[in-house]
Order: structure tokens, then sequence, then C-alpha cells
């Protein structure tokens, strides 16, 4: 897990993990049929720190190229809007 997320204050996912930058994801078959996906902590923490809950409707203007965009996914579904 991302001990400094965990440590911010805010309430952590536990689909939160950390592995050596070095470490390739695309060669995973989890990677590969969209189970796994790789994307910076700070994106993640920024996703927790604005508070979107399911049935938020959020509209993000800075999503290139996606990674905070799929977290606001995650975090409003079911019934939000991201």
């Amino acid at each position: 897990r991302v001990k400094w997320l965990q440590a911010s204050g805010q309430q952590s996912s536990p689909e939160v993990f950390a592995c050596e930058a070095a470490a390739n994801l695309s060669r995973t078959e989890a990677y590969r049929s969209g189970q796994l996906y790789g994307v910076d902590a700070a994106s993640i923490f920024a996703v927790l720190c604005s508070g979107a809950t399911a049935g938020d409707r959020v509209l993000d203007l800075c999503c290139a190229p996606g990674a905070k965009l799929c977290a606001l996914a995650d975090a409003v579904l079911p019934g939000g809007e991201a």
C-alpha cells in the first residue's frame, strides 16, 4: 500500500499499491486484460482530497492523460458521473 496516502489523513483505497519504478506492469496479464492500471499516487491523492463520493457529478478540466479521471469515476460510481 502507498504509506504516505494512508498517513495523509485521507481514506486510502485498499486497491492502491506501490511498486518499484522499474516494474514493467505492461508485461503482466492483469495489465493486458484491464484489471491493473499504473497511475501516479499524486493523482489518487488529488481525487481523495476532492471528497468525491458515489452519486456525485464531477468535471475534470485537466484530465489528460486520464489517471485522475479514472480514479474519479471509481469514486463516484455507482450513480455518479465523471
